[in-house]
């Protein structure tokens, strides 16, 4: 028999979106910052200054701005008194490195 082990993360455990330039900065914007301040700070790297997302209507910002705004909303949902019966978890990837470690391949 095979055994398969499943990861889930609790939206409430998304803090923020974490941006990684080619350069090697890091960006690190919480999900409770201001959406306009989220769509700001993709514009450019502020490490190299190269453009990330720019143009007021660029469609690819607007999808990442809004997923940090939606994430943030289903936590507030969630977390209220509301009626919901159930939980929201994402299922993620497992580490391919603790893979290879459990296998004896690391």
């Amino acid at each position: 028999m095979a055994s398969q082990e499943k990861h889930y993360i609790e939206l409430s455990d998304i803090l923020a979106l974490r941006c990684l330039c080619e350069c090697g900065t890091v960006l690190s914007l919480p999900l409770k910052l201001d959406a306009e301040y989220i769509a700001h700070s993709l514009m450019e790297c502020p490490g190299c200054r190269k453009k990330w997302l720019d143009g007021v209507r660029n469609e690819n910002r607007n999808k990442i701005v809004s997923l940090a705004s939606d994430v943030q909303a289903v936590i507030a949902v969630i977390g209220s008194e509301s009626d919901l019966k159930f939980d929201v978890c994402l299922e993620i990837a497992p580490d391919p490195d603790s893979a290879d470690k459990e296998s004896g391949k690391g």
